[in-house]
């Protein structure tokens, strides 16, 4: 996996090995093979990158949040970024997702990781994405996050259900709220 006169293919596979095997000793190794290729661009963070999200260590927060944010042509790198960051779970990365959850190209991803985080502060972005006409499969990640939020997510549901909406917008956030609702009076 370090070596960087190996073949590229065979360091992607030690990369792949490396998760399949889910030692979180792996993971200061993969951490310095994603940081050298943020810089070399070789291709290797397509390997690494679900990798690190797959062994669902948060040490590789820090090295994934700037595969998030780098603007360059790797669209696909920012996306597997933030499915990784979503699969580890570390709140620490919630103001990133919500950024990126305002790009087209990390959007979908960035509002399914922040829909399992379920972190409050994303309660007004996976709100917006249930009245806003995303994808119904990144509506559906969002509505679960706003479940599990409960009643941290209920003020950011009150006040959409207030602003000006078309009546289907209205009908998806009556419907969270509700749910909510009687899941919380169903608490012993």
């Amino acid at each position: 996996l370090l070596d960087v006169e190996a073949d590229g293919l065979q360091r992607m596979e030690a990369a792949e090995q490396l998760a399949g095997m889910g030692d979180p000793d792996a993971v200061p190794a993969l951490i310095s093979a994603l940081e050298d290729d943020l810089q070399r661009r070789t291709g290797l963070w397509a390997a690494v990158i679900p990798a690190l999200g797959a062994l669902g260590d948060p040490r590789a927060v820090p090295v994934l949040i700037p595969a998030l944010n780098d603007r360059d042509d790797h669209w696909l790198g920012r996306t597997m970024a933030a499915e990784a960051l979503g699969r580890i779970g570390d709140p620490s990365a919630v103001p990133d997702l919500i950024r990126a959850s305002y790009l087209a190209d990390t959007r979908s991803a960035a509002v399914t990781a922040l829909a399992a985080i379920g972190d409050p502060r994303a309660a007004p972005v996976l709100v917006e994405v249930l009245v806003g006409g995303d994808e119904p499969e990144v509506v559906a990640a969002a509505e679960r996050g706003l479940l599990a939020l409960g009643e941290a997510a209920v003020p950011h549901l009150e006040a959409a259900l207030e602003a000006p909406a078309e009546a289907g917008d209205r009908q998806a956030v009556a419907a969270a709220l509700d749910r909510i609702n009687r899941e919380g009076s169903d608490a012993p």
